[in-house]
């Protein structure tokens, strides 16, 4: 009966024992929250850790690929030297308009580092190649910073629907041999490899079509790797 103290005596004592286990459970519970946050800088040095490792790893990768390209491409047969360069640009996604700079080897060292990082798809040698028959090679035997060569190249070009390339070229060039390749997969262009040289004739470009022919599908495969590669490390803007 309510009309006594037992009922309630009975229930005070049902909750001080269920006070007692929900306290003990939450004292356990708040001593496994403590351990856990203790643990916390650990778990996120090694986080770091384990995700510089991974970064590194991936750019050891890429550096990888850059070799066997450049080892594919650029054999004395080829007749490359350190007047030479091969500059592979790609089109990283459907929707992009413009040509991204993914690999490129010179021996001379300011032919390596210098140029743009992205070339308009109707531009120069390289739109050229991509827009139309899969290839283009222009000669010019005047020095490259004289009206005549700019004719000249303008001729080619505009043969093409393609503008000259805007501002101070990089490198001396009087050759250029541009290709597009495809994936051997689907047989859509995704890039173009250009090879250039400061002497004409200093380029053997049936030695270098029969190695595109040959290792086309190394070629294409280091390409797309190397290009998913550059999505993750090229810098959001850089020289154009």
């Amino acid at each position: 009966s309510f009309e006594t103290p037992v009922p309630y005596i009975a229930g005070i004592l049902c909750l001080g024992v269920w006070g007692t286990f929900n306290g003990r459970r939450i004292r356990v519970e708040l001593d496994e929250l403590r351990a856990k946050k203790d643990r916390l800088p650990k778990l996120e040095d090694e986080l770091r850790k384990e995700k510089q490792a991974h970064a590194e790893s991936k750019s050891s990768y890429s550096e990888s690929l850059k070799s066997a390209l450049q080892f594919m491409l650029c054999s004395e047969a080829t007749g490359f030297d350190h007047q030479c360069r091969v500059s592979i640009y790609r089109r990283q996604t459907s929707v992009d308009d413009k040509m991204r700079l993914i690999f490129r080897f010179s021996e001379h060292h300011s032919y390596k580092v210098d140029g743009r990082l992205t070339l308009p798809m109707d531009e120069g040698v390289v739109g050229a190649a991509w827009k139309n028959h899969g290839v283009k090679h222009v000669t010019c035997e005047h020095p490259p910073d004289s009206q005549e060569f700019r004719d000249h190249m303008k001729t080619e070009l505009g043969n093409e629907n393609c503008a000259l390339p805007a501002g101070q070229r990089s490198m001396p060039t009087k050759e250029f041999y541009a290709k597009a390749l495809q994936d051997h997969d689907t047989g859509n262009r995704i890039a173009v490899v250009v090879f250039e040289a400061t002497e004409v004739g200093r380029l053997n470009i049936a030695t270098i079509d029969s190695i595109l022919a040959n290792q086309t599908l190394d070629v294409t495969r280091f390409v797309k790797h190397l290009g998913r590669l550059d999505l993750e490390f090229a810098p959001k803007s850089g020289r154009l």
